[in-house]
């Protein structure tokens, strides 16, 4: 496991601001550091689409995390 993890470069590797730019692919509407996680989209229905997969994506790892933790857990015990 942690020579996966140095592999995809530990915790860091996927941060929100990059799993926002992967899922949505869309740019931000400003160049400025408030504007950073301001997403312009061209209709609701989009932006209900993108919304729905990055809810699916970080609940994805976030129960990756979980069950790593518990497993981690049972080892030690």
């Amino acid at each position: 496991m942690l020579e996966q993890q140095s592999l995809q470069g530990g915790n860091t590797g996927l941060g929100t601001k990059k799993l926002q730019q992967l899922v949505s692919g869309d740019k931000p509407t400003g160049e400025d550091e408030d504007n950073q996680l301001v997403v312009a989209f061209d209709s609701p229905e989009q932006e209900a689409q993108k919304l729905y997969i990055y809810l699916w994506v970080s609940e994805k790892y976030f129960l990756q995390g979980m069950s790593q933790f518990l497993d981690l857990a049972s080892k030690s015990s």
